[in-house]
């Protein structure tokens, strides 16, 4: 079973909001998790089991925060998938998810970018460029 967790959060740099997001993917089971609004520029094993959990900590992507904005990640769990490639460009952070249950794999993308409607059609070519070279 796929359970899949979104959520926008303020922040994993204080404690209380990883603790928020651990206890929501360990309750609802999810085993693919995409998160924006990190904070953080620069995300490792550690992180992950800590905001997560280690069963995440081997298998995700991020895309770095800019100073104390933005970022995004996608962590599966690897019981169920593995992440076979990534790519990161501005504001987007895309993953080839390949399941362990069988021989499916498809591609998961998480943007986090500008509000205004120019920045938004920026970050949607951008979006179709990485499309087109993933093969999809």
């Amino acid at each position: 079973m796929t359970a899949i967790l979104q959520m926008l959060r303020g922040g994993m740099r204080n404690g209380a909001d990883a603790k928020v997001v651990k206890d929501l993917a360990q309750e609802t089971r999810c085993t693919i998790e995409a998160l924006k609004e990190t904070k953080l520029s620069v995300i490792n094993e550690t992180d992950i089991t800590e905001i997560l959990a280690v069963r995440f900590s081997k298998q995700f992507a991020y895309l770095p925060a800019q100073g104390t904005r933005g970022g995004a990640l996608i962590a599966v769990d690897e019981d169920y998938y593995n992440i076979c490639r990534s790519e990161v460009r501005d504001h987007i952070v895309s993953v080839c998810v390949t399941s362990t249950q069988c021989t499916e794999s498809w591609w998961l993308t998480v943007v986090y970018g500008p509000q205004g409607d120019r920045g938004k059609n920026r970050v949607s070519k951008g979006t179709e460029r990485t499309q087109i070279s993933s093969g999809r």
